[in-house]
């Protein structure tokens, strides 16, 4: 038994050792990792230190040329500037150029949030004249108009310069100009073919 009390006694001051060496290399690692974040948080990414409204030009020529409508996700969409980093999501939103053209419905958004989608896009521009692309699924399959889209859409209709409607909305051209009476400075109304 006395033999057994002294090998763990030596087994214990080797494991003492062995924790001392590894605390101090851990120590060591702690000290060099706090030097290299030190390193990157001192960095300051060059476009980081443009003026706001330069970040927010170059944003407005990232989108497709208005009245061109960008998709509300994914590339050409300001809605992906505003997923790189807070400053840059500040800047989105607070650039109205960005958000003044929308197609609509998105296929990529639940039919349920639609509404909430072209209102939170619409609301961003500001007092930027719009521009609108409505789809085919813009009708549902029993031919009725969607009341989620227009009720978003109307109280933007004063600002409302392009309308685009593929052949499919065709019929609802009337629908939309009596809803739309004070569509403001419409400057184009056109139907294309569905692709």
């Amino acid at each position: 038994m006395l033999a057994s009390l002294a090998t763990d006694r030596a087994r214990l001051a080797n494991l003492d050792t062995d924790i001392l060496v590894l605390e101090r290399s851990l120590s060591a690692l702690r000290s060099q990792r706090d030097r290299v974040q030190e390193r990157l948080d001192s960095y300051i990414y060059p476009v980081l230190t443009l003026p706001n409204e330069i970040i927010a030009e170059i944003f407005v020529h990232y989108i497709p040329i208005y009245p061109l409508c960008p998709p509300a996700q994914g590339f050409d969409s300001p809605t992906l500037l505003t997923q790189i980093c807070r400053k840059w999501r500040d800047i989105a939103l607070a650039t109205p150029a960005l958000w003044r053209a929308i197609f609509l419905p998105d296929p990529n958004i639940p039919p349920t949030e639609q509404g909430a989608l072209s209102d939170a896009w619409l609301s961003r521009s500001r007092v930027y004249p719009i521009s609108l692309q409505l789809n085919t699924s813009f009708v549902n399959l029993e031919g009725k108009l969607r009341a989620e889209i227009p009720t978003a859409i109307v109280p933007y209709r004063a600002r409302l310069e392009y309308l685009v409607l593929n052949q499919w909305a065709m019929s609802y051209v009337e629908w939309i100009m009596t809803e739309f009476e004070d569509t403001g400075d419409l400057e184009e109304l056109s139907v294309r073919a569905s692709e």
